[in-house]
């Protein structure tokens, strides 16, 4: 526009001055004004170029930066989601090492209580076999009155005796073979070993009589039956062995019988 009115005032007639030729002067300012129009029209562009690039470049920037705090904050976000992601992971280390302190308790108390279930069946068993074999024990002494009893009743001849005696022997064989088969029930065994090879773990020799025809050893006699619970002896059987004949005793009276 500066530039419109500086051509303007050089065309402009001063004072004191006419114009004289009008039409030419004219054509002079059109082609004046038309070449200042192009000027401002070219420094239009150039203005407009000018603020379309830094218009552009002000785009730039802003994306620029759009794109920088975009990223940072990217940054911001992956390091909070790691600090998490560390915190959990030790949360969950901190938990299993909690689950395998509680299972191993937990199975340390299992074993425990296994165990002091198993002790105490085993404590119940042996009370109730102790029980068991001593009132056993106790009546065996009832059972060798029994067998003494039969003992006696075997020799009786039963035609001598009247039928009401008859009667009550009869019902005594029956009371001692119900009550032998009751201590049976119970895994109490006899033990008679009459005409067995002695054995030290189930008979207690009481003597030992030299005998020419037996075996050394062999049980001639049975003083007092013994009886076995189960697998375990209650008592020893009271026995006489036969042993050796010593034929060294005889040769002094042998010879005396050859002098007469």
């Amino acid at each position: 526009m500066s530039d419109k009115r500086e051509v303007d005032e050089l065309h402009e007639p001063k004072d004191g001055e006419t114009q004289e030729a009008g039409e030419p002067q004219s054509t002079e300012t059109d082609a004046s004004n038309a070449s200042a129009s192009a000027e401002e029209s070219e420094d239009a562009k150039t203005n407009a170029g000018q603020c379309a690039s830094f218009a552009d470049e002000s785009d730039s920037t802003l994306e620029a930066e759009s794109e920088d705090e975009a990223l940072a904050s990217e940054a911001s976000e992956i390091e909070r989601l790691k600090s998490e992601l560390e915190a959990l992971s030790g949360r969950c280390l901190e938990l299993e090492t909690q689950l395998a302190d509680t299972k191993r308790d937990v199975d340390y108390a299992r074993a425990e209580t296994q165990t002091a279930v198993r002790r105490g069946r085993e404590d119940v068993a042996r009370s109730v076999n102790r029980t068991k074999r001593d009132l056993v024990m106790r009546l065996t002494d009832v059972a060798d009155t029994f067998s003494r009893s039969a003992e006696e009743i075997s020799k009786i001849e039963q035609a001598e005796l009247s039928p009401s005696v008859q009667s009550t022997v009869q019902a005594i064989e029956m009371a001692i073979s119900s009550f032998n088969k009751v201590l049976g029930a119970e895994g109490l065994q006899e033990i008679n070993p009459q005409g067995e090879t002695f054995d030290p773990q189930y008979h207690e020799a009481q003597a030992s009589v030299p005998m020419a025809d037996k075996e050394p050893g062999t049980i001639i006699d049975v003083l007092r039956v013994g009886y076995q619970l189960d697998d375990t002896l209650l008592r020893a059987a009271q026995v006489v062995v036969a042993k050796q004949l010593d034929t060294s005793e005889n040769e002094p009276d042998a010879e005396k019988s050859d002098d007469s």
